[in-house]
């Protein structure tokens, strides 16, 4: 393979794509290359002093992660603190033996707990709220579970009064009217109850992006904070579950056979919470029936990485799972 000069021009406009493409020009195997991988190689400038990509073939042959870092300095790319593991998703030589080894390795090293997660403690959390902005809106139901391997040990509701008239339109949704608010207790008394009431524990929402940011928001009105660790059901079930009417809490309750108990009711926060403690039991069984290896690093860890991967990569974590 020859060697190609390249212009100061184009090495100061090189893209992504472009050097995806040169990395395959020059013999590295980068399909299914994600491009946030290329963007941390391409931590700064290129250097102005550099004018040409001079690698040669031999040099790629037998390639290592340092030699990689070192082709790549020689041709203007800064790769100071680059991470090894991004070089070795880049070269895609290992085997599938040796990339199973390499994620337990990674599992048990970054695992935040080494307690099996049927024997964990999480918190099963959904907020009914007046709008959609934190910055604007109110919490106006909160409820919670406290959720040890499958069995519910404590449970928290409450109504919240947000001191403020909420519009029809929440009342039609959640079946939650100003009359039944006016009775309730404040907002703030009901965030410390539920600031007691989690700990420290892990939080798991259905669509918890949006939970989060209006737990965070009432918990700073009233002096508290909150740093637990968060997961996300519809993230997971996104990954793992295939419904042709999408992953919401409605269209999931069917799938996972929720019978409803007493009474559900869609949007409220109790009855959501049931849901979402009936389908993170759900996906927790397509995990363990699909992993490979010792069932002990099935971790509430896991499960956040699992939640966070590209859904291409699923099978890497679940050899089984198709």
């Amino acid at each position: 393979m020859d060697s190609k000069n390249w212009s100061e021009e184009e090495l100061n406009n090189l893209t992504c794509v472009r050097l995806i493409e040169l990395l395959r020009e020059k013999g590295l195997n980068v399909s299914g290359i994600k491009k946030e991988l290329v963007e941390r190689i391409l931590v700064s400038e290129l250097q102005k002093d550099k004018s040409s990509i001079t690698t040669k073939k031999q040099e790629l042959n037998g390639l290592t992660v340092v030699k990689l870092r070192e082709i790549l300095r020689q041709n203007g790319l800064r790769v100071s603190g680059l991470k090894s593991e991004l070089i070795d998703r880049l070269i895609e030589r290992e085997s599938l033996d040796e990339e199973k080894s390499r994620i337990d390795q990674v599992l048990v090293s970054n695992s935040i707990n080494t307690i099996p997660i049927s024997e964990f403690e999480v918190v099963v959390l959904d907020l009914e709220t007046s709008g959609f902005s934190p910055k604007v809106e109110r919490v106006i139901e909160a409820s919670a579970v406290i959720l040890r391997g499958e069995d519910v040990i404590s449970t928290f509701s409450s109504l919240c009064n947000p001191d403020r008239a909420v519009g029809q339109k929440v009342t039609e949704l959640t079946g939650i009217s100003n009359e039944m608010l006016q009775g309730a207790d404040t907002n703030g008394t009901v965030m410390l109850g539920l600031h007691e009431f989690i700990g420290n524990r892990p939080i798991i929402c259905h669509n918890a992006s949006f939970d989060k940011r209006f737990l965070e928001m009432e918990m700073k009105k009233i002096g508290k904070s909150i740093s637990n660790e968060f997961l996300c059901t519809l993230l997971l079930a996104r990954r793992l579950v295939v419904s042709e009417e999408g992953h919401s809490l409605q269209a999931l309750k069917e799938i996972v056979g929720f019978a409803g108990g007493c009474s559900h009711k869609d949007h409220r926060a109790l009855a959501d919470v049931q849901v979402t403690v009936a389908v993170w039991l759900f996906l927790q069984n397509i995990v363990r029936e699909n992993i490979y290896g010792n069932p002990r690093v099935i971790d509430f860890s896991f499960f956040q990485m699992l939640s966070r991967i590209p859904k291409n990569n699923v099978a890497r974590l679940l050899p089984n799972f198709r």
